[in-house]
């Protein structure tokens, strides 16, 4: 939550782009988490519960992608 925090705060033109590669390597994980998880049928349960973390986690992720799209228009426009 911490982390999510300080993103939004900080500029946001590169800062968008790396928030995007954090995004992409954190699929990559789950991902590899689950190829382990197939090996061992008693962890299925543990499978959903963790899809539906993982579902979560991405829209949290575009939610502030959004955020800080409209924050840099803002700024092109003159008040």
């Amino acid at each position: 939550m911490q982390q999510q925090q300080q993103q939004q705060q900080q500029p946001q033109g590169p800062q968008q782009a790396r928030q995007q590669q954090q995004q992409q390597q954190q699929q990559q994980q789950q991902q590899q988490q689950q190829q382990q998880q197939k090996q061992h049928h008693l962890q299925q349960q543990q499978q959903l519960l963790q899809q539906q973390q993982q579902q979560q986690q991405q829209q949290q992720q575009q939610q502030q992608q959004q955020q800080q799209q409209h924050t840099c228009l803002a700024r092109l426009i003159p008040t």
